[in-house]
């Protein structure tokens, strides 16, 4: 999809939305970033940070982010670790090749990738679930981060459009 392509489907979604879109530029990447916070995206799930992330080179749709961070309550993070579970099992019924699919792996202390599959076109759903619970924060001196739960949806993990230094620029 092109960047209005893009723009026509967030109008149609989410109308109430999508007069609130942002637009930036990556700094690294240089890829153009459209991204609008949408309630209840899943039902009693409170807001989700949707981002459209359109190629470099393309500038076409290859990635989709949504982001749910809970508000730092013990039920903001029960909301947040229930979607992760509904979202890692319905994607496990899904028709991923079967060698492509991780579920609940520790990436770090307080990191986990809930769910990562792809299709028979190599497109990659990964959900990466992070930061502290609300009991372990109040425990703890500094202020950790939330629970936050990143869904993503990449067109070509293996071959990103974003910005690269070419052999011999620099």
């Amino acid at each position: 999809m092109s960047e209005e392509q893009v723009r026509q489907a967030i109008r149609k979604d989410f109308p109430g939305a999508a007069a609130k879109l942002t637009v930036a530029v990556h700094p690294s990447e240089k890829t153009t970033v459209l991204s609008l916070s949408v309630t209840d995206l899943l039902p009693h799930t409170g807001n989700a940070r949707r981002s459209y992330i359109l190629g470099y080179r393309s500038k076409k749709l290859a990635q989709i982010n949504i982001v749910w961070t809970s508000d730092g309550t013990a039920a903001g993070d029960e909301t947040v670790v229930g979607m992760a579970n509904s979202l890692r099992d319905y994607f496990t019924s899904e028709n991923f090749k079967p060698d492509s699919v991780i579920v609940n792996h520790q990436l770090a202390a307080n990191a986990i990738l809930v769910f990562r599959g792809s299709d028979e076109q190599k497109r990659t759903v990964l959900l990466v679930l992070s930061g502290v619970a609300a009991s372990a924060r109040s425990e703890d001196k500094k202020e950790p981060p939330p629970l936050t739960l990143e869904l993503s949806y990449i067109e070509d993990p293996a071959h990103p459009d974003v910005f690269k230094i070419g052999k011999g620029q620099f």
